[in-house]
């Protein structure tokens, strides 16, 4: 089976106000479309114009990396990276495991 290098099936859309923790389950490439939604338990808005370009800049980075590396023969081996990114668009929490079939 082959696909891409690196693949974004799902993201978390965290509300990042204190003691909320709100998160719901978005598609990585929908993220234009909640730009100024609001948290359904705070009321903080959950996604700022800033937070959606550094999104937008990191999936087209994904987007060029496939493209320079082509189709991959998936083995399930793999690294699942998880991000987190605040609403100011800044990377707040990090972390990379081996995902093995």
């Amino acid at each position: 089976m082959t696909g891409n290098a690196i693949d974004l099936p799902s993201a978390q859309m965290l509300c990042d106000t204190e003691g909320c923790g709100h998160v719901e389950l978005v598609g990585p490439r929908d993220v234009r479309k909640y730009v100024g939604s609001k948290c359904p338990k705070c009321d903080a808005v959950m996604v700022t114009e800033a937070t959606a370009l550094e999104i937008e800049s990191m999936i087209a980075a994904i987007d060029k990396i496939n493209e320079a590396i082509g189709p991959v023969e998936s083995s399930g081996q793999g690294v699942n990276i998880s991000a987190r990114v605040d609403c100011a668009g800044d990377v707040v929490e990090a972390s990379a495991n081996w995902v093995k079939p």
